[in-house]
């Protein structure tokens, strides 16, 4: 496992710092990924807020954008459960993360 520790804007990983865009919200390593979910100030709208950087502290991906219902179609909660890496965004639904790559499968709804 990596040595990673955030604070505001920055992660720092295994030793290398780097600066995103928005604050972080939480972040999960798996399968050697670190995956970043950011928090996007109120008036902003980032439906790619969700990067994954290897244990070097190289941004691999970001998301692939998740279709969108309602103006706010950005990302909101990360999890790992049963081994897989879960988000959930504004518009009720629930997705599947690939860490390889970003990309993403809906795989339900959920209540807000």
């Amino acid at each position: 496992m990596a040595d990673v520790k955030a604070t505001g804007r920055r992660v720092r990983i295994n030793g290398t710092e780097i600066e995103l865009r928005h604050e972080i919200g939480d972040f999960v390593e798996h399968e050697g990924i670190i995956v970043v979910r950011l928090d996007p100030e109120d008036n902003i709208h980032d439906e790619t807020n969700v990067i994954g950087i290897d244990a070097q502290g190289k941004k691999l991906w970001e998301i692939e954008q998740p279709e969108q219902e309602f103006r706010e179609s950005f990302f909101k909660s990360l999890q790992i459960r049963n081994g897989e890496v879960l988000l959930k965004n504004w518009n009720s639904y629930e997705y599947r993360l690939n860490v390889h790559d970003g990309s993403i499968d809906r795989i339900g709804k959920w209540d807000r």
